[in-house]
């Protein structure tokens, strides 16, 4: 099926507003999917589209880590943008916005609080839970348990109350003596 000139203009300047949105750069299977789930386009019309942008320039391939590459906008694609976002539906911008932003704060989590385990012997897991922010190691705990149901639990469980984990820790570390 073929679109008008105006629905694929408007579908590459979405893709342009997501990039924006995002901010960082991100694999381009996390960006594919994330267009996905919240625009009714196809994965082979995306591609299409990225591919037709990056040859225009209005956006580039960069490399990430892990051996990964996103797309980042170029200045031509920002100048774009600030003179046809408004072609975008306001509807489409706030919620491309509003998930960028949970998104963003995905990755952020993703990377500051880790907790994994390894199979030691027969009967030892190593857990080790660790929370780092800008790049500075917070909080490191290394666990010797003695079931990967329990090493399992232990990452679940830092990994959806890690804040609150930390701070019961945090508190029990430095509270002061009571007059004994």
């Amino acid at each position: 099926m073929f679109e008008s000139t105006t629905e694929l203009a408007q579908n590459k300047l979405i893709l342009l507003y997501a990039l924006k949105v995002l901010e960082i750069p991100i694999p381009n299977s996390e960006f594919i999917q994330f267009i996905l789930e919240n625009l009714s386009l196809n994965y082979f019309m995306i591609q299409q589209y990225l591919s037709e942008l990056a040859t225009a320039s209005f956006i580039e391939i960069c490399p990430i880590h892990d051996d990964h590459s996103g797309y980042v906008l170029t200045k031509l694609g920002e100048d774009t943008l600030v003179f046809f976002e408004d072609r975008i539906p306001e509807g489409i911008r706030q919620q491309l916005t509003e998930n960028a932003l949970t998104k963003k704060n995905e990755r952020v989590k993703a990377r500051q609080v880790t907790g994994h385990y390894y199979k030691k012997n027969d009967t030892e897991y190593i857990v080790t839970l660790k929370v780092v922010e800008n790049e500075t190691l917070l909080f490191s705990q290394t666990l010797n348990v003695v079931s990967q149901q329990q090493a399992k639990l232990i990452c679940k469980n830092w990994h959806s109350e890690s804040g609150s984990i930390y701070n019961q820790i945090l508190t029990l570390l430095t509270v002061a003596e009571s007059n004994a």
